[in-house]
């Protein structure tokens, strides 16, 4: 069985400025995007106008050759029901695009315990160390090579820098991973979506802040630094005497 594994993030030039190593949550997800879209580059830039999605023409030919089954989620984790499913029929190789190996980034115990939690950045240890995982192919995005990812604590089968050959796969699965990606490009996961001609399991909802949305509020955020930045003018400010009209 084979799984071609794909993160939206993979797609976003960098992470700098958006990956705190944070775990998912809704906090992440939804609510600090709105704060978020004032983050600036080390040169000044706002990180809404550089950490743009670029997915590269004719993707879908260029990895497949067959229509598999589409999965959409939210959460990397969210594989592992995948794995689940599949691992009856025989062992499964997993190819991954990601910015970001999900190998583990810590110490594990060298037993596989009874019972145990995974996250978004250890699904794919938990899976070899289960073998529900025979093989796992990690390909990250070409910003990778100046930017190398964290420490894994399984290694990759293997790992590249450049996209798959166009291959034939039993299961699709693309997550949107929306901690690491901003809620105003979930638009163009939607027209990356439609232009695989799948089937999608579900239809994610769109998180509502739009990138119009965004640079207006990170002009509000910007003015309310400045204010910030001078306690004399905000004192000021909020010493003028009201007008009250009666």
């Amino acid at each position: 069985m084979r799984i071609l594994s794909i993160d939206w993030d993979y797609f976003f030039p960098c992470d700098e400025g958006y990956d705190w190593g944070h775990q998912e949550s809704p906090f992440f997800i939804d609510a600090l995007w709105s704060f978020r879209v004032g983050n600036k580059t080390h040169d000044g830039k706002l990180i809404l106008d550089v950490h743009t999605p670029t997915v590269p023409k004719n993707f879908w030919p260029k990895i497949l050759t067959n229509k598999p089954h589409l999965i959409v989620a939210e959460s990397h984790c969210q594989i592992w029901s995948t794995l689940d499913e599949l691992r009856m029929f025989g062992p499964i190789d997993v190819v991954n695009l990601d910015a970001h190996h999900d190998c583990g980034y810590k110490k594990y115990p060298r037993r596989v315990p009874d019972s145990f939690s995974l996250d978004c950045g250890d699904w794919a240890f938990w899976g070899r160390r289960t073998h529900r995982i025979s093989q796992f192919h990690q390909h990250y995005p070409a910003w990778r090579k100046a930017r190398p990812d964290g420490h894994a604590a399984v290694r990759p089968t293997s790992t590249s820098f450049e996209l798959p050959a166009a291959d034939t796969y039993n299961v699709v699965f693309l997550c949107r991973s929306g901690a690491w990606t901003p809620p105003w490009y979930d638009d163009q996961l939607t027209g990356l979506i439609k232009a695989s001609r799948l089937k999608p399991s579900q239809v994610l909802a769109p998180r509502g802040l739009t990138l119009q949305q965004a640079r207006e509020q990170a002009k509000v955020n910007e003015t309310m630094m400045r204010r910030l930045s001078n306690p004399e003018a905000v004192i000021a400010a909020l010493e003028e005497p009201t007008e009250v009209t009666t």
